[in-house]
């Protein structure tokens, strides 16, 4: 799970004023840090690996500017309007993701606090590509802001891998998380990214010459950037922060 947090002081400027700084602890979930400064939960990030290439559902504050932009938001079953497109005009408020009874019923049995059901998926993916072999885009407006119209969970956590010394090293052909965005491709994981090949396309389990640069981490971003080697000095928190 990966989360984005603002001080709650902060939350009416942020929403274009739909609500007042007494009213966010009504509508967001608030928690404290140990010096008593109180932030309220913007967006969320929900990862599971009940399927080999991980399931990834993002969601959003309904109160948050430009949650559906680009590339809309879908909830086909939690949401009583199941796809919202995007607005001609963005960073604006959207509707509501009033939730259907199904979801109601479950937020009820789990006795979840009140203020969660302001949270409304934004989307979620388990493959590459769509079944017309389109690209299938997820992005949060808070966690990818800048990057959503081209950003793909499995794509950027895809390129999770290190090479034999155990670091993320630019032959691998990855970009620096902190620097750049992930922005592409956004069809599949490159082979070209794991394989050195002599040959021709396409790169194919077993041809000569395919030589192994680096090794999957498995979707996982903490493995190469934060696994920590006990013969030298761990990496910093701010190393880590956002894997």
């Amino acid at each position: 799970m990966k989360a984005n947090w603002l001080p709650v002081d902060q939350i009416p400027g942020f929403t274009n004023n739909q609500v007042t700084v007494a009213q966010v602890p009504q509508f967001f979930h608030v928690n404290a840090d140990k010096n008593g400064n109180k932030y309220a939960l913007l967006s969320m990030h929900i990862i599971s690996k009940q399927v080999p290439n991980w399931t990834w559902a993002t969601f959003e504050h309904r109160f948050n500017p430009g949650r559906c932009d680009t590339i809309g938001c879908r909830d086909s079953f939690g949401a009583q309007t199941p796809v919202v497109p995007p607005n001609t005009t963005r960073a604006q408020i959207y509707p509501d993701c009033t939730k259907s009874a199904a979801l109601s019923a479950l937020l009820a049995a789990a006795n979840i606090e009140p203020a969660y059901v302001n949270y409304c998926l934004k989307g979620s993916q388990a493959d590459f590509v769509d079944n017309t072999g389109l690209d299938i885009r997820l992005g949060n407006s808070v966690t990818e802001d800048s990057f959503v119209p081209t950003a793909s969970c499995m794509t950027c956590h895809g390129r999770a891998a290190f090479d034999q010394s155990g670091q993320m090293t630019s032959p691998l052909g990855f970009i620096n998380l902190n620097v750049n965005p992930p922005i592409g491709p956004l069809r599949a994981l490159l082979p070209t990214w794991y394989w050195n090949n002599t040959g021709q396309p396409p790169v194919i389990e077993g041809d000569p010459g395919l030589v192994r640069i680096g090794t999957s981490a498995d979707f996982v971003w903490s493995v190469p950037f934060c696994a920590i080697d006990d013969t030298q000095n761990p990496p910093t928190p701010s190393q880590c922060v956002g894997k």
